[in-house]
């Protein structure tokens, strides 16, 4: 009986692709890697090489730097979630719980960048540190929608050496090796005789890919960039924990990070006002289906999730040799199809974003951003069944909104 019931709950390492919706972009994607882009709402990102962070958009961007220069990134993203019970049930009854409290709480995203030129700024190497995915949440272990996930953690960190070519005076190309590592973590409970049992699950991955960038000067006042991110598979490898069944058997499921495509132009419509504006594609759809492997079992989990597209307009306006300012929109879609649960309570999110720029000498700039991200409420229906045990289901509405404030410093040499 207990290894039918391990047969049955290894499908929660499943979570450990699905413990990722994240505070900032729709499905677990986190672009606050420059505050300095935020506060155009990362408008014209791939085009507007401004500072070394440009690695992260298009490192093609690194040959229109005035020279070596480096730059560390703090983003603080404040998510807020409410989750309301709509009847979750088994057999037939209700599930009792309160509403699990706010699941997220503030989790700051660092990032740093170095980028040096060469032969007199024909070639161009840099390196990135960032954080390109990721999500905390952390529900109480008494609510009503335990049973579907109590605790949900994923970090990537991303390490990616690059370099860039100025071809021609307007044409540039460049590109990276991302070294990733994935850590995830995820807990839950389960109906039990007796007190409730626990799922724990927790794993780790290395793995690399790339990404490849083109600017280019269309004219004196226009920028064009392209940028592709290569898709990653994750190979989480770990142990899983079940409440009177094993103390950390070893389980393994795969974490398909999407390719992403990212098109941005830049305008400078007067010699203050430059007009901003992108496009970006993610591969979610490779999130197809889960596939977990245990000593306990092998299981294929369904997610459906779909491509998804955002896009956003920007503005920056130069007061003077000190001060730019800056304000966007973007529209994000979620890639959340039919299977929306508690550890991805998602909706599509409307950006506002605010920011500005201070030279406070010729070695060194500061740039800070605020942004808030409208979501439309989304309802759960979720569907838990543990060693051949009743059906548990999850019904909730979750109403969700973001902040991220972010400053970032600029040390040229």
């Amino acid at each position: 009986m207990k290894f039918q019931k391990a047969l049955s709950i290894v499908g929660l390492m499943s979570g450990i692709v699905m413990a990722a919706q994240t505070a900032s972009a729709a499905g677990f994607y986190i672009q606050e890697q420059s505050a300095r882009q935020q506060g155009d709402a990362f408008a014209g990102a791939a085009a507007n090489p401004q500072d070394a962070s440009t690695l992260f958009n298009n490192p093609a961007g690194m040959t229109e730097l005035s020279g070596p220069q480096a730059a560390a990134d703090l983003s603080l993203i404040i998510p807020h979630a409410s989750l309301s019970n709509r009847g979750s049930n088994v057999l037939g009854g209700p599930v009792t719980g309160n509403d699990g409290g706010d699941p997220f709480g503030p989790t700051p995203v660092p990032s740093a960048y170095v980028a040096m030129p060469f032969q007199g700024g024909t070639w161009w190497a840099g390196l990135a540190v960032t954080a390109p995915f990721g999500l905390t949440n952390n529900y109480n272990n008494t609510w009503f929608g335990r049973y579907n996930s109590t605790e949900s953690v994923l970090t990537t960190e991303d390490i990616a050496p690059s370099f860039a070519v100025k071809i021609t005076d307007a044409l540039s190309f460049g590109g990276g090796i991302d070294f990733q590592h994935a850590h995830a973590e995820l807990d839950q409970k389960f109906l039990s005789i007796g007190p409730d049992g626990t799922v724990e699950v927790n794993g780790d991955s290395w793995k690399t890919g790339f990404n490849v960038g083109a600017f280019w000067k269309v004219d004196p006042q226009t920028n064009v960039g392209l940028h592709y991110r290569s898709a990653i598979t994750q190979d989480i490898d770990g142990t899983l924990a079940v409440t009177g069944v094993t103390t950390g058997t070893h389980a393994s499921a795969q974490l398909k990070l999407p390719d992403i495509v990212e098109f941005g132009a830049t305008h400078q419509l007067t010699p203050q006002l430059k007009i901003l504006g992108s496009v970006n594609w993610f591969d979610w759809s490779r999130f197809s289906q889960i596939s977990v492997n245990s000593a306990l079992g092998t299981t294929t989990i369904p997610t459906a999730w779909r491509d998804t597209w955002s896009a956003a307009l920007g503005a920056e306006w130069k007061q003077d040799e000190k001060w730019t300012y800056r304000g966007g929109l973007q529209f994000d879609e979620t890639p959340v199809n039919d299977f929306r649960d508690t550890r991805i309570p998602d909706s599509n999110r409307f950006w506002v974003s605010v920011g500005g720029s201070y030279v406070l000498s010729p070695a060194f700039d500061i740039d800070a951003a605020a942004s808030h991200l409208f979501m439309p409420d989304a309802n759960i229906d979720a569907t838990n069944s543990f060693g051949g045990g009743p059906p548990v289901v999850t019904k909730a509405q979750s109403k969700n909104y973001v902040n991220i404030l972010s400053v970032q410093g600029v040390w040229k040499f």
